[in-house]
């Protein structure tokens, strides 16, 4: 006799389906756009509260314990992919978050320089 598999009850495979959405022309995955709408605008009040266009992203990861640090990461590409409303980056050790002029207008802060995104790499395509 086969031993029981204890992961087989975790997967409830109709709640699995309605928990998460495969949008492929979006590229989410494994969360609700809801949710995932839901976190993109709390990361402009975050922005909008501390009157900043840049940020680092360990400001806003300790901003909040309802959602997830990867929750956030994926609302964070999804803003920078799909939307080119903020850029991420690495300087000196430290990971930056910092909105592009639309996203500055859309969070209601001041636009950051343009010269600072003369250095920064277009985001890789999601398809």
């Amino acid at each position: 006799m086969m031993a029981a598999n204890p992961r087989r009850n975790y997967l409830n495979p109709n709640l699995f389906s309605r928990l998460c959405v495969q949008d492929y022309e979006s590229g989410v995955f494994g969360m609700e756009k809801r949710r995932l709408q839901a976190i993109e605008q709390y990361i402009f009040e975050v922005f909008r509260e501390r009157g900043s266009s840049r940020l680092l992203a360990k400001e806003v990861f300790d901003s909040t314990s309802e959602f997830s640090n990867t929750d956030l990461v994926r609302a964070f590409e999804d803003l920078e992919k799909r939307w080119r409303l903020l850029t991420r980056y690495t300087k000196e050790g430290s990971d930056w978050v910092t909105l592009t002029p639309d996203g500055a207008e859309y969070a209601g802060v001041s636009a950051p320089p343009d010269a600072q995104f003369s250095f920064l790499h277009p985001p890789r395509s999601i398809t």
